[in-house]
């Protein structure tokens, strides 16, 4: 995901920006999100303030940089269930190592109170949805699934208890749970093709 630069008026120099991501990736994965901050960003990148302020809004906007940087990829198995596997199992992959869960969980409590970054906080969140919906409409493609399938009411299933387990964190993301929640959805009546 590209974010766009507060001031887009003085080209960013490369070394700069690699060196501020550079500098938050290694500060989200050893430090608490409410622990990491532009001041912590620019002792650890050795980038100006005044430089970082040029780019980015805040913290967030630097973070969901780096965050979204973990690109994920849309699987191709060849059948719905094992491409909806493959996906969340590398989603849960990415979260659960390098205390990314606790950068998104921040991301996500600082998109409540912030209407600006909560636009950028979308942009990222329907990004990613975007493969999850890639995934149903190849599978109604192939036959899979009836052309009426609610694609969107679909993905929000693939995606709800993702995120439920990710904010709570009362159970594990796992590929076992991947499994099971594949399984459950897909074999449900109302996404079926039937006949």
């Amino acid at each position: 995901m590209s974010i766009k630069p507060v001031n887009a008026g003085r080209p960013r120099s490369q070394q700069a920006h690699d060196a501020v991501i550079a500098a938050t990736k290694r500060l989200i994965e050893t430090l608490p999100y409410p622990d990491v901050s532009v001041d912590r960003i620019v002792a650890e990148s050795r980038v100006s303030k005044r430089t970082i302020y040029r780019w980015w809004s805040n913290k967030a906007a630097i973070i969901l940089e780096v965050v979204s940087s973990k690109d994920i990829t849309e699987p191709n198995t060849g059948s719905l269930e094992g491409d909806l596997i493959a996906l969340l199992t590398g989603i849960f992959n990415n979260v659960t190592t390098n205390r990314t869960s606790d950068a998104i969980r921040g991301l996500l409590a600082d998109a409540q109170f912030n209407p600006e970054f909560a636009e950028q906080f979308r942009g990222y969140i329907v990004g990613r949805r975007q493969v999850c919906l890639n995934i149903i409409q190849h599978a109604i493609d192939r036959g899979e699934l009836s052309q009426d399938v609610n694609a969107e009411l679909f993905a929000d299933l693939i995606y709800g208890p993702y995120w439920y387990r990710l904010l709570i964190g009362h159970a594990p993301l796992s590929e076992a749970f991947a499994k099971e929640l594949v399984k459950s959805i897909v074999t449900a009546t109302p996404f079926r093709k039937v006949g």
